[in-house]
Parts: C-alpha cells; structure tokens; sequence
C-alpha cells in the first residue's frame, strides 16, 4: 500500500524539481543571450549654434571610441577628443563643428558632413551615424 501512495508522489515531486530545473536553465541561457546582444548605438543631436553632441543611446557602455570626420577637417572640430575615449550609456561627448562660410576660414565653405563614421572596441567596424 505505501508503494502505491509513494512512487505517484516521489514521481509528482520530482517531475516538479526537474520542471523548474528546466526553467531556470532557459532563463540563465536567455539572460546569457541578452548581455551577449548588448551593444552601444551612437546618435548625434545638434544644439543650438555649431554645437552637436554625440550620444550613446545603447543598452551597454562603448569604450574605445573613435570618431571618423572624414571628409570634415578634423582640425575645424573643437571639443572631440582625438584620442580614443570611453562613452557610458546615455552619456554625451559635445563638440563644435562650423559649417558653411567663416571670417576664421578665410572665406573656405566648410559643407555639413551627412554622417560620421564612429567605431569602438565593440562595433571595431564602425557605424555612420548621421549628423542633423
């Protein structure tokens, strides 16, 4: 008789462990997923005047971030680093960028890029991103 009460409740409980056993290994495997697809995204703002900043709008940290210019004289920008330079997630970096025809240029026009290319140790092949 307590073989007949016992095995339908060993057998209960221990289909119940290995169901949330099972559970718990899927939500560490989509945990593990998520951190692995997490990823900086950059966007530029413009400010008032020449100013522009650089955000990471992404679900994780850059470090090592660049910024291509090209085909924008680097030289023109001021305030962007020229070193490579660490962006936490919301975080801005600001910088100056004159466009059009300046008394300092000596009357050259400085055309508004579309976009920049900017890289970091996460995306090492850089995405553009397009400048407002």
């Amino acid at each position: 008789m307590w073989l007949q009460i016992s095995v339908p409740v060993f057998t209960l409980a221990g289909g119940f462990a290995a169901g949330r056993f099972a559970k718990r290994l899927d939500r560490e495997q989509e945990r593990r997923e998520a951190q692995a697809n997490r990823k900086p995204k950059f966007e530029v703002k413009a400010l008032p005047s020449t100013r522009y900043r650089l955000y990471n709008i992404g679900d994780a940290a850059a470090t090592g971030v660049r910024v291509d210019t090209s085909p924008y004289p680097r030289e023109r920008l001021s305030k962007m680093p020229d070193e490579p330079f660490d962006l936490a997630v919301g975080q801005p970096v600001e910088f100056d960028m004159p466009t059009g025809a300046w008394e300092w240029t000596g009357g050259e026009v400085l055309p508004k890029p579309a976009a920049f290319v900017v890289s970091c140790a996460e995306i090492p092949e850089g995405v553009h991103v397009v400048i407002p």
